[in-house]
């Protein structure tokens, strides 16, 4: 798709931001109606090994929302708990 063509771009150049761009990716799928994409981003985005606490926040209010969109509330709840949790003790 043209999603794909224009994120592969995006990660062959600085990957500081992957984490970011694969978010957004994930809003604009599932906004779009289009959550194979947003699934696809989500999966590389759990690939990604950041020592940073926010970051692991944001990979799980990530998949609370692709969770939800798919209909399993109760991992969808499971992943907003973590997210919460990860950004409450984060400050």
């Amino acid at each position: 798709s043209p999603h794909e063509e224009t994120l592969r771009g995006v990660l062959r150049s600085v990957h500081i931001f992957d984490l970011f761009i694969l978010a957004n990716g994930i809003y604009g799928g599932l906004s779009l109606g289009e959550p194979a994409f947003a699934r696809s981003c989500l999966e590389k985005m759990s690939r990604i090994e950041s020592p940073r606490r926010g970051d692991k926040g944001l990979f799980h209010y990530q998949a609370a929302s692709v969770a939800w969109f798919d209909g399993d509330l109760k991992k969808a709840v499971g992943h907003a708990e973590l997210a919460v949790r990860i950004n409450e003790e984060s400050g």
